[in-house]
């Protein structure tokens, strides 16, 4: 904030300094509601819950602390002193989690516990509490994580070891003292706590922002759009985007804050990044810097820079890709339709919620399948698939002839049960028959079970340029070696185990979609469009049989050039279309022992 003749937030005046008129208040109290409709604010019970979560958390973090200290030695008066404690980060930290929502929370350690103790101790610790279930760790990630339910709520937890040799309860993690020397996953790791706080400090009216992220957090989340790891915007991103218009609207409530958010950021100059704050130049720790496209090309290749507050400055949506882009900028074109609506009351906030139609939008998705036999093997090999399902969409982009690729946010898990070979082979390849599906009911009994397969399922659409020079010929197209590359990639993990793990990558056309997935799209209102291409053209769903675009590529459907089929030929890595060619897919069988 400057001087108080011009004070203000950000690094720009305000837009307005209106305040809000009767029908802004109006519409903020209806849209209240409706989030209130949707789960977005929980019960005082589920409250308390969280708040016991954190603190049984916190006792394990000082237990695991004081056991690790005491083996290496140390006087009972440092190992009285050694502390460790756990903050919150993410949506619950800002105020605006769901009812279902996890709690991302990071684990802040004194030098004497290093990240392996974590991986080790915190695992085993885990182990052996009985309200804790699914637990994965993710070690080799961006931001190593273990992954778990307590009281059936999901965890991300964090750990962040800092060079200190006492981590009391009331430490200051902002202060950037605290910095100095930690490796980069830690400053990751503990960043994101400091993100947090300087977010609800640079924004002018908490409450409004609240309000506001709820809103925009469950728009993300119909439209599948929401997802950091996958390219999209994650709840950070989504947090910054909304903390800057409040800034520039500071006297709005949130029903006018919604409104200009879509506006504002659909007509962004990307790449010029978003920030809230002047960025810090600071004494350069780790190997980390702050985010400076003048002098670190890797930041200058970032399509939609939104950079954090806390020091170092770090840009939280690094994954967006060239087609990740344009759906978001497709989806906020959209909804930038409905609110001009709903704020003159032609259309309702619900309206703005609509389910996505992805699984009725593409004619041709790819598929991809990670297996393995136990359930546990499957909730690590599935999450390092999906953790790195980014390096595939990045070679998919670059790929001549693909158009868009558009990867859906959540993997489907399923567990099936097998009698044959062919029973196998099914399953492995996404193709498993419903009457060999097992309920994963409470008693937990399935993730237990012999003769049997865990899955968890990922899709990607798919839109293709075609040639409309080519009336008589099939274009030639090469997946097969992004498809390839993805599959020696994810097999070449450390904890990767042949004939235990599988993973399949096989193309299926819309019309061979489980019926589980095309019965959940619900067509929208014929008074809204389905969405929007990059450049603001309304697109229709195929359902509505109008043209379809993507990436500002489009073909009306039934045209004599229109992709049919794949194939892999089994000796070469080319993919061909043509109306008589089989189906395609690259992946591996896996005799389960």
């Amino acid at each position: 904030m400057s001087s108080k003749e011009t004070t203000y937030y950000g690094v720009s005046k305000p837009l307005s300094l209106a305040t809000s008129t009767p029908n802004d208040e109006r519409l903020r109290d209806e849209l209240e509601k409706t989030l209130r409709r949707h789960s977005m604010y929980e019960s005082n019970e589920k409250t308390l819950l969280r708040q016991k979560v954190l603190e049984e958390l916190e006792n394990l973090t000082q237990q695991m602390v004081a056991k690790i200290c005491k083996e290496q030695g140390l006087s009972e008066a440092k190992i009285a002193q050694a502390g460790g404690i756990i903050r919150t980060f993410g949506s619950y930290r800002l105020g605006v989690h769901a009812a279902d929502a996890d709690i991302d929370a990071v684990c802040i350690v004194p030098k004497y516990v290093t990240r392996e103790h974590f991986f080790e101790e915190w695992y085993t610790m885990l182990r052996n509490q009985q309200a804790v279930k699914d637990i994965t760790t993710v070690e080799d990630s961006f931001v190593p994580v273990i992954k778990f339910k307590v009281y059936d709520i999901s965890v991300d937890l964090v750990c962040a070891q800092l060079q200190v040799q006492s981590v009391p309860k009331g430490i200051d993690v902002n202060n950037s003292s605290l910095l100095q020397s930690l490796n980069t996953r830690c400053l990751r790791s503990i960043n994101g706590t400091r993100v947090a706080d300087e977010i609800l400090s640079l924004v002018p009216n908490v409450s409004a922002f609240r309000v506001a992220l709820r809103c925009i957090k469950l728009w993300a989340t119909r439209r599948a759009i929401y997802s950091n790891t996958l390219g999209f915007f994650g709840g950070v991103a989504w947090a910054l985007l909304v903390a800057r218009v409040c800034q520039l609207y500071p006297k709005a409530c949130a029903s006018t804050i919604v409104s200009k958010f879509f506006m504002i950021v659909a007509q962004w100059a990307w790449p010029s990044p978003v920030i809230l704050k002047p960025i810090e130049e600071g004494p350069g720790v780790s190997s980390l810097k702050p985010w400076n496209p003048k002098t670190n090309h890797r930041d200058r290749t970032h399509m939609m820079p939104v950079i954090t507050p806390a020091y170092p400055s770090m840009c939280a949506t690094h994954n967006v890709s060239k087609s990740t882009k344009a759906i978001i900028l497709g989806e906020l074109r959209r909804a930038a339709w409905i609110v001009d609506r709903i704020m003159i009351g032609s259309l309702s906030w619900d309206q703005l919620f609509t389910e996505h139609t992805f699984f009725t939008t593409y004619n041709h998705y790819l598929r991809i399948v990670a297996s393995s036999d136990t359930y546990e093997n499957n909730l690590k090999w599935g999450g390092l698939v999906e953790s790195r399902l980014r390096h595939l969409l990045v070679r998919l982009d670059t790929t001549d002839g693909v158009a868009l690729a558009h990867p859906f946010v959540h993997g489907f898990d399923d567990t099936y049960s097998y009698k044959t070979h062919e029973d196998m082979t099914d399953i492995l390849t996404g193709n498993g028959r419903t009457e060999n599906l097992i309920h994963r009911d409470s008693s937990q009994q399935w993730q237990s079970e012999s003769g049997v397969i865990y899955t968890k399922t990922f899709y990607v659409g798919l839109y293709f340029k075609v040639n409309p020079a080519l009336h008589t010929s099939y274009p030639l197209m090469d997946i097969t070696a992004s498809m390839n590359i993805f599959k020696a990639k994810v097999e070449s993990w450390s904890d990767y185990q042949q004939g235990r793990m599988c993973i399949y990558l096989g193309y299926v056309k819309s019309d061979m979609l489980p019926d589980t997935l095309t019965k959940k799209a619900s067509p929208e209102q014929s008074s809204q469009p389905t969405s929007f291409s990059a450049s603001g053209t309304s697109m229709k769903s195929k359902a509505g049989g109008e043209r379809e675009r993507g990436g500002g590529v489009g073909r009306k459907r039934g045209h004599p050039e229109e992709i049919t089929h794949i194939a892999i030929p089994p000796s070469h890595g080319v993919m061909r279309y043509g109306p008589s060619v089989a189906d395609t897919s690259v992946g591996t069988t896996a005799a389960f022992i």
